[in-house]
């Protein structure tokens, strides 16, 4: 009786183990759990854009080009370039098609823009692919078509660039010596101390030599101790630039809003500064000059 018994509980014990083995295969394999396929990792985008964000600037009635480049991470088919249809009637990338390439090559493509003279003023938003049939290779890239007033005529030549600006703004010659071009909107009348008038707005181009460090580290060391609150790829001129807009306060002066863009060309930095009090009552129009004379500027040297 006893052997039957133990022969019994020996029977019982491998039924268990067979059945713990038959759950634990099935629970690889089936019945909605994780399967091969499910562990596959989703292959990400196979090109990286250098920049976020662009804006393209143009005044109405005029053309510009703005310079965007990306880097494959592994090789890519032949791909085809396009915009959004909010921007196709001003933005067209050049080229419109790339051949197969391999790991690690730098894409470049230019946007290029052309806005007819009665097109509305403001931000037009959109974005750029990069596609080999169905498939999108790219993060699609934001890019803002900015479109501003026609120019006035009021032109200045000096640190080594022309640009035009708004005839009632404010000159400081005396500073143009210095390599430095000082505009305002307050006729130059500042307060003690240098301060501008609450209400007022300055734009200030200065240049010097290009630094041995990466643009990042240059903002980090100029701009350091103020919030900056946005970096994304711009142009001047036709020539890459980085914008910055951050804020700061200088007790007991109120808060003020700024923009500054860093432009190398050649062996030169310019730095392109725009400042106005945050909230002030011309800040929408001040800002409107400015992007303004930013379209204007031709780089002489």
């Amino acid at each position: 009786m006893r052997v039957r018994q133990i022969h019994f509980l020996s029977i019982l014990v491998i039924g268990i183990v067979v059945v713990l083995i038959m759950s634990i295969r099935s629970g690889w394999s089936g019945g909605g759990q994780r399967t091969d396929s499910d562990a596959q990792v989703q292959p990400g985008y196979k090109v990286a854009w250098e920049s976020t964000l662009v804006t393209v600037r143009v005044a109405r009635g005029s053309s510009t080009t703005l310079i965007v480049r990306g880097r494959t991470k592994v090789a890519i088919p032949a791909t085809t370039t396009r915009m959004t249809p909010s921007l196709q009637e001003f933005i067209t990338p050049s080229p419109a098609s790339l051949p197969a390439l391999a790991p690690n090559s730098v894409i470049t493509i230019d946007l290029q823009a052309t806005v007819p003279k009665d097109a509305s003023l403001g931000v037009t938003s959109g974005t750029l692919h990069l596609r080999a049939g169905s498939a999108t290779l790219s993060k699609p890239l934001p890019v803002n078509l900015v479109v501003v007033e026609t120019p006035p005529d009021t032109t200045i030549s000096a640190v080594g660039l022309t640009l035009r600006y708004p005839t009632s703004w404010h000159l400081n010659r005396n500073l143009i010596d210095q390599g430095v071009v000082a505009l305002d909107d307050f006729g130059g009348q500042y307060a003690e101390g240098g301060v501008p008038p609450p209400e007022g707005a300055e734009v200030t181009i200065s240049s010097g030599a290009a630094p041995k460090i990466s643009i990042p580290d240059l903002i980090a060391r100029d701009l350091g101790g103020t919030t900056i609150e946005s970096t994304v790829a711009d142009s001047v001129g036709g020539v890459p630039a980085t914008r910055v807009t951050y804020s700061y306060s200088l007790d007991p002066a109120p808060q003020r809003r700024d923009i500054m863009l860093f432009v190398v060309h050649g062996s030169l930095l310019y730095r392109f500064s725009f400042s106005v009090l945050a909230g002030a009552a011309g800040e929408s129009t001040a800002r409107q000059a400015f992007e303004t004379l930013l379209s204007t500027v031709q780089f002489t040297q």
